[in-house]
């Protein structure tokens, strides 16, 4: 089980890019793509460290990400972070 494990969304590349800037500074770190797990029932997240970073949609969280936190069992992180990206506007996303 990584230390770090970054569950990330991107559907231009951008935000795939941030989700790599942070697993080259986190140690231990795996990147996995949301995208990949929706077609399982549940998702269990590993790591003690879990992170998840997406774009904004429309000022509020995509819908894929939506259906990852559906499913996934984030009650077993110890720590978890949220990294939204958007083009230099503020919103609720993460609250």
């Amino acid at each position: 089980m990584p230390s770090t494990a970054i569950y990330y969304f991107s559907g231009t590349g951008n935000t795939l890019h941030v989700a790599r800037e942070l697993g080259q500074r986190l140690p231990d770190a795996q990147l996995i793509a949301v995208a990949r797990l929706l077609s399982q029932d549940r998702i269990h997240v590993q790591g003690e460290v879990v992170g998840l970073v997406f774009p904004l949609h429309g000022m509020t969280v995509p819908i894929t990400i939506r259906w990852f936190l559906k499913k996934a069992d984030l009650g077993v992180a110890p720590y978890l972070f949220v990294v939204v990206t958007y083009a230099g506007s503020a919103s609720w996303a993460a609250h």
